[in-house]
C-alpha cells in the first residue's frame, strides 16, 4: 500500500513538472514570437518571468539588457523605502505656536493636501489650513508674529537636474521639497462666458497670471499655462471654447506656497499677522514640550499606494530624499545623491551591482538616466513577495483592469485576466514597461517588461506577454 503510495506520488509529480515544463516552452515560444513580430521589430525588449517561490527565471528575452524603465523605477525606490523606512513609518507635519510665531514643521510628506488622498479619506480639499485657522481661533490666539516654514528636513535643491526643463510646469513634475501641498500644484481655471476668464484654485496672491488666450466658438479647447521655472509668473495661451477648463500648473517654493495660503487664511478670520517678515522659510527646532495646535499624518503605505497605483511622481522623489534624511546626522537636508546611493546599496544587497546592472538617477523614473533590467526588477519583486511586507505592497500595485493607473486598469479586462494581474506600469516618451506579479492557475510568477526605441504597438505587446504568462502557466 505504502508503495502503491509513493508510487502516486512520484507519478504526480513528473505529470506536473512535465506539465509545467511545456507551459515554460509555450510561453517562451509566445514571447520570442511577440517580440520579434513585424510591428515591434524596431523596438529593445527585455523580459523575465519568474517563480518567486524558488527565483527561478521561467521565461526570459534579453533579461540582462539594460533599459529605461519609466515609472517602474518607483517598485525599486517603494522596495527601498521599506528597508530603510519601515512599514510603520508616518509622515507628520507639525503646526505649533511658539513665542509668538505660528510654526510648520515639514516632514517631506508628498501628501500633505493631495486631492485624491483627502478624497479617499473622506476630507475635503484644502481642509489642512482650515483646521489651522480653526486650531488658532479655538486657542485665542489674536495675533501672530510671523509664519515659519521649516522645510529643511530635505536640502533645497527643489528641481531634479535631469528633468526635461521645458516640461517642469506640467503636474509630473513638481519641485520636491520639505513641506509639499496639493502635489506642489496651483489649478488655474479659466473658461468663456462671452469673454475670457480665470482664476485659481485655491485662489491666492502666491501667482501671478496673464493671458495671451482668446476665446473661440468652435473646434476644441487648446489652453495651456506656461510657468518659467524658478518664478510664480504663469501666462495662459491657446483657445478657450467651454464654460470651464481646469489646468494643473507646478509652482515655485513649495513651502512658501504652504506658508502663503495659511497666512492668507489667518488673516481673513481676522488674526493679525504683526512680524517684520511675515513668512519665513528658516529651520525651526522641534520647540521642546510645546504641544502642536494641528498634526497632519500620512503613512508609508499612503504614500506608496499614491506612488505605484496611481504614478504620481511627487511621492518616489520624497521618498529617495527621506531614506537620505533618515539615514544621515540630525535627520534633516535629504538629498537626491544620497538617498539614491542608499537605494543603490539597497540593490547590491539583493545582488545587483552599480553600473554593471544598474544606473540610478531619481526615484519616479521621469528621468532618461535610470538604466535597469527586466531580470532586476523580477528580483526586487521576487524579494519583497517572500518578505514580510509582501502583503502590504502588493496592496499598493494597481489591478488589471480593475484599478490604478489607465495602462494596468483600462487593459486585461476580459474575465480570464481581470484583477489577475498586478502591476505597475511605465511611460515616458519612447518608452513603456510593466512589471508585477501574475496570479496564474499553478501560483504567483513575477514577471517584468520594458520597452526602449517604444511605438505604437509596443503596448499592445507588452499586454500580450503578461495575458501569455496566464494562459500558459
Amino acid at each position: 500500500m505504502f508503495k502503491n503510495i509513493l508510487k502516486i506520488q512520484y507519478i504526480l509529480f513528473f505529470v506536473l513538472a512535465a506539465a509545467a515544463a511545456a507551459g515554460s516552452s509555450e510561453l517562451a515560444y509566445k514571447i520570442n514570437t511577440i517580440v520579434t513580430s513585424k510591428n515591434v521589430s524596431s523596438c529593445q525588449f527585455s523580459v523575465s518571468v519568474s517563480n518567486p517561490r524558488n527565483g527561478e527565471t521561467v521565461s526570459s528575452f534579453r533579461p540582462e539588457r539594460k533599459l529605461i524603465p519609466a515609472s517602474n523605477m518607483k517598485l525599486i525606490t517603494t522596495s527601498a523605502a521599506l528597508e530603510y523606512l519601515g512599514s510603520d513609518y508616518v509622515f507628520d507635519t507639525r503646526v505649533y505656536l511658539h513665542e509668538g510665531d505660528l510654526i510648520i514643521q515639514g516632514s517631506g510628506d508628498p501628501l500633505l493636501g493631495d486631492a485624491d488622498t483627502n478624497e479617499i479619506k473622506g476630507k475635503e480639499q484644502f481642509w489642512e489650513i482650515k483646521a489651522i485657522t480653526d486650531a488658532l481661533k479655538s486657542a485665542g490666539v489674536k495675533s501672530i508674529k510671523n509664519i515659519c516654514v521649516n522645510s529643511f528636513i530635505f536640502d533645497h535643491v527643489l528641481i531634479h537636474p535631469s528633468w526635461p526643463r521645458e516640461q517642469l510646469n506640467r503636474y509630473y513634475a513638481p519641485q520636491v521639497c520639505g513641506i509639499n501641498y496639493n502635489g506642489n500644484c496651483i489649478t488655474v481655471r479659466a473658461g468663456n462666458n462671452g469673454k475670457l476668464w480665470y482664476t485659481t484654485v485655491p485662489e491666492t496672491n502666491y501667482v501671478n497670471i496673464s493671458s495671451k488666450a482668446s476665446i473661440t466658438s468652435s473646434g476644441g479647447n487648446t489652453l495651456w499655462c506656461s510657468r518659467p521655472p524658478e518664478t510664480n509668473n504663469m501666462t495662459l495661451f491657446g483657445k478657450c471654447r467651454s464654460s470651464t477648463v481646469d489646468i494643473l500648473v507646478t509652482i515655485n517654493n513649495p513651502a512658501m506656497y504652504f506658508g502663503m495660503l495659511v497666512g492668507e487664511a489667518v488673516l481673513k478670520e481676522g488674526i493679525s499677522v504683526q512680524g517684520q517678515g511675515s513668512i519665513l522659510e528658516k529651520y525651526c527646532p522641534e520647540p521642546g514640550k510645546t504641544k502642536p495646535l494641528a498634526t497632519f499624518s500620512h503613512t508609508l503605505e499612503d504614500v506608496m499606494i499614491r506612488c505605484n497605483r496611481d504614478s504620481f511622481n511627487l511621492t518616489a522623489e520624497c521618498l529617495v530624499k527621506t531614506i537620505s534624511a533618515k539615514n544621515s546626522t540630525h535627520n534633516i537636508n535629504g538629498e537626491w545623491p544620497h538617498g539614491l546611493k542608499l537605494v543603490a546599496r539597497h540593490l547590491e544587497k539583493l545582488g545587483f551591482k552599480e553600473n554593471q546592472d544598474f544606473q540610478l538617477d531619481d526615484g519616479c523614473g521621469l528621468s532618461r538616466k535610470n538604466l535597469v533590467s527586466s531580470a532586476l526588477l523580477c528580483g526586487v519583486l521576487n524579494n519583497i513577495y517572500n518578505s514580510p511586507d509582501a502583503e502590504m505592497f502588493l496592496d499598493t500595485l494597481a489591478i488589471g483592469g480593475v484599478e490604478g493607473s489607465a495602462p494596468v486598469r483600462r487593459y486585461f479586462t476580459q474575465s480570464d485576466y481581470r484583477g489577475k494581474i498586478l502591476a505597475k506600469s511605465g511611460t515616458i516618451n519612447g518608452v513603456k514597461a510593466l512589471s508585477g506579479i501574475c496570479k496564474t492557475d499553478s501560483g504567483d510568477y513575477t514577471f517584468s517588461v520594458i520597452v526602449n526605441k517604444a511605438n505604437g504597438h509596443s503596448r499592445g505587446a507588452i499586454n500580450e506577454i503578461v495575458k501569455a504568462i496566464i494562459d500558459c502557466l
